[in-house]
This record gives C-alpha cells, structure tokens and sequence, in this order.
C-alpha cells in the first residue's frame, strides 16, 4: 500500500488553520516553536495567536535550545543521530534503580569521599542555619539530607529512583520529622517547580550534575525556587582531575637514594570528553552514564542561568585519610582534589 496522496494547499504561519493540518503532537510542538527558534520571534508575540502562555512558551523554547546544543555530544555517546539528550534518562533512571541497593550497602551514612571532602566543604559553602528549608536534589539513599537535618535543617530531598527513595526512608531512623522525600526528576524543570517557588533557602546537588544528560532544566529551576538570598551548592567530580578523559598512574625514581613513588593524572582530554559509562564504585553491578562538562561548560550554565559564583573549594585527601586504600586509589592522592565544591547565588 503506498503512501496517502498529500493534498496540496497554500503555505501559511496562520496558526489556527495550521493546527489542522498536522499529523503528530511532534509536528504541532515544532510549529509551535518555529517562528521562535528559527526567526526570533519572541515568546510574547507568539503567545497572541496561539493562545499558549508566554512563560511556557520561553520553558519550550529553552528546552528546544538545550537539545539542539547537547544533541551531538550524546549522539556520539548513543551511535545514533538522535540528538536528545533527554532520551537517556530512562535508561540512567532504570541503572541507578537496579544498584540502589548496592549503593545503599557501600555508602550507608557516608564513604570517605562524603565524610572527608564532599560533606564538610558543602557544609561550610551552605553555612545552614537552624531551621532553613534546603533541596537536596539527586539525593541518593539520603546521606546528605540526615546529615542537614542533624544540622537544624528542615530538608526536601528528591531523587528520581523510586528505590533509593525506599532506602532512604528506611535509613531515616533520627529526625525522620526534618525530611520529606519526593520522586522527582532533575532534569524536568515542571517537575522541579512544583515544589514551590521561592520557598528554599538553600539547595545541594552533590556528585550528581555529571549524571545528568542535561543541567539547563535544573538551573533555571533553582533560579525561581529558591529565596531572593538563597544559595546553590553543588559537588562534582573535579572536571580537570576527575573524568573519562583522565588516567591515573604511579611512577617510581629514586630520590636521595631512596625509591619513592610518585602519583600522577594524566589528561589525554578536557575540553570534548563524549558521554561514557563508567562505575562509580569498585564492583558495582551496573556502570552508568557519565557527562563530562569542562569548567567554561559548566560554569557558564550557571551564569546564564543568572548565577554568581561566589565561593569554590577543591578538597583533597591527606596521609592521614590513606588507611588501607589500594594503591590506586584516590585517597592515596594528596596533592590533587578529586572533586569541585562550588556556590552560586541566584540573581537577585
């Protein structure tokens, strides 16, 4: 059978009578954005013939932007031409669902690099005082949202596991009446509103930016959740350090006449890292996705998102933190930070 015969008809912008002639909720949203994305109409002109709100209009666009920009990165990543990023969200939310419980076992309420570096810098960056309300976004099993609660926090921590959710509820065991757990997905800006405009003082996203196909949704977001002096911390493995484009090695040479081993990174890339799987602890079942971000990337979505960086720190381990690590492991490096702890503040 061939094709249904197209009818010819004159080529209009009239939104109205061009509603009718779609065929696909696809082709409906494209048209809808066109005259936008591709002729610079403003999203307060288009909103009079359609009908559709100004606000939702500059959300649609913006999201229409994101997947344009991050299309070709995850395309390489996918062996595919798709060019949306979004498009791996399920897949990294059915990952991180299957190993909840591996990770739950292995971090319990903290490893090394949650007590040792991330936990302390974030806590010094969000200086919480008693009673705030602060987001914990991405929150895992909840060891960072026990530990703000233990501070005087009041908490929302989401995540877009259901089954760490689970796991973290059940480790709520002290100050379950500071923490309210929701099932959201970081990378939905709607999903990410409806916790209340203005409402948080302070949020967190610690080591999970570089689990995300896409950040734009969640910093926009923040930006109109958080209070006029609120702030945004943020943890993420080291982008010059720590990433798929790094190796790490140790050398020996002898030095006074001793032999002395020297630990070193290697950077073979920085600036075009592709999307990779990769695990996140030693044997963990399940590697996942990881989206290397260089600082200018990551930083300059921040900014124009209306962010202004305002404090950084770059933690590492130290002699005394070696205990019976493996030699590889990044606790035997001392002179270089593993991860990047960061504060912005939204415009004000």
């Amino acid at each position: 059978m061939g094709a249904p015969k197209r009818v010819r008809s004159d080529p209009t912008d009239d939104w109205q009578p061009l509603r009718l002639r779609v065929r696909f909720p696809e082709q409906e949203a494209y048209e809808l954005l066109r005259p936008i994305v591709l002729f610079g109409q403003t999203a307060g002109e288009r909103a009079q013939p359609t009908g559709v709100s100004e606000r939702t209009l500059h959300r649609k666009a913006d999201r229409f932007d994101d997947d344009r920009h991050d299309g070709r990165r995850v395309a390489m990543a996918k062996g595919t031409g798709s060019g949306n990023p979004r498009g791996l969200v399920p897949e990294t939310q059915a990952m991180w669902d299957e190993k909840a419980e591996f990770w739950d076992e292995r971090m319990g309420e903290g490893n090394a690099f949650q007590r040792v570096l991330i936990g302390p810098a974030s806590e010094r960056l969000l200086a919480i005082r008693p009673n705030e309300l602060i987001l914990d976004v991405a929150c895992g099993n909840g060891v960072f949202a026990r530990r703000l609660a233990q501070s005087g926090a009041q908490v929302v921590a989401t995540d877009f596991s259901a089954r760490f959710l689970e796991l973290a509820r059940a480790r709520t065991t002290e100050h379950a009446d500071r923490i309210e757990y929701r099932l959201v997905d970081a990378t939905n800006e709607d999903e990410l509103l409806a916790l209340g405009e203005r409402r948080f003082d302070a949020a967190v996203c610690n080591q999970a930016l570089m689990d995300m196909p896409v950040i734009e949704p969640l910093l926009r977001a923040l930006t109109r959740l958080l209070t006029p002096a609120g702030r945004f911390v943020f943890a993420v493995p080291h982008p010059a350090f720590n990433s798929l484009g790094c190796r790490w090695g140790i050398e020996s040479e002898v030095r006074d006449g001793r032999l002395v081993e020297t630990r070193h990174v290697k950077v073979v890339d920085y600036l075009h890292v592709p999307p990779g799987k990769g695990p996140g602890m030693p044997d963990e079942p399940t590697p996942h996705w990881y989206f290397h971000r260089p600082l200018s990337a990551l930083l300059g979505a921040c900014f124009a998102a209306g962010f202004v960086l305002d404090g950084l720190e770059e933690p590492a381990f130290g002699p005394g933190d070696v205990g019976n690590a493996p030699a590889h492991s990044w606790l035997t490096y001392h002179d270089i930070p593993p991860v990047l702890v960061a504060r912005a503040r939204p415009p004000g």
